[in-house]
């Protein structure tokens, strides 16, 4: 969702689309004024952006796609992908990997969330103590949450 909230507000005029698996999400997409589908619509597009880094997911990023169509992958998902050497050279596609690990990107980051906070404040459904975050991460217990904050105990 911020991917898609970040292209629609730095490209206007570019169609945006978000293909959503659970169905609170895509409710929560449309709050957010991008349109947002189930499932794939069965139609072709130049680009993906994959935001969730699963095999499920980059394989259905790269069956959305056009011949020269991209993959924009910035997630990384719990096990190693196979990708479709084959399909890639007889399509034409691309990958390209964006994590933005450096400085740089966070800078930048935060710099957007400054420039529109109200746009991007929808995106977060929980906000949790740090202790709760612990357990979160370690697997111990869920959340329906779709974006997170975690704030520090003392605050």
């Amino acid at each position: 969702m911020l991917a898609a909230l970040r292209v629609a507000q730095r490209f206007a005029g570019v169609e945006v689309e978000i293909v959503e698996v659970v169905p609170e999400r895509v409710g929560l997409v449309r709050q957010l004024s991008v349109d947002a589908v189930q499932h794939s619509s069965g139609s072709r597009v130049d680009a993906v952006i994959d935001a969730a880094g699963y095999v499920r997911s980059v394989d259905d990023a790269f069956a959305g796609l056009t011949n020269g169509g991209t993959v924009i992958a910035i997630a990384l998902g719990e096990s190693e992908l196979q990708l479709p050497v084959r399909e890639l050279v007889e399509h034409g596609w691309s990958l390209v990997g964006s994590i933005g690990f450096e400085a740089v990107h966070l800078d930048r980051s935060l710099a957007a969330l400054a420039e529109a906070p109200e746009t991007y404040r929808g995106v977060v459904t929980e906000i949790m103590d740090f202790a709760v975050a612990r357990d979160f991460l370690a697997g111990r217990t869920t959340l329906p949450g779709v974006k997170m904050v975690v704030k520090p105990s003392h605050v």
